[in-house]
């Protein structure tokens, strides 16, 4: 395997309720869009 560095600055908020942070997040990083996805599972 080749060396390398890998440098990924994003920002993860899990947890019911993180959707409505959206905006103020949004705002904190100086954004101006954003990709809500919601996760569902199945049993």
């Amino acid at each position: 395997m080749q060396n390398f560095d890998f440098y990924s600055p994003t920002y993860f908020a899990f947890g019911k309720g993180k959707e409505n942070e959206v905006g103020t997040l949004v705002k904190r990083f100086g954004g101006t869009k954003v990709l809500l996805m919601e996760l569902m599972t199945v049993l």
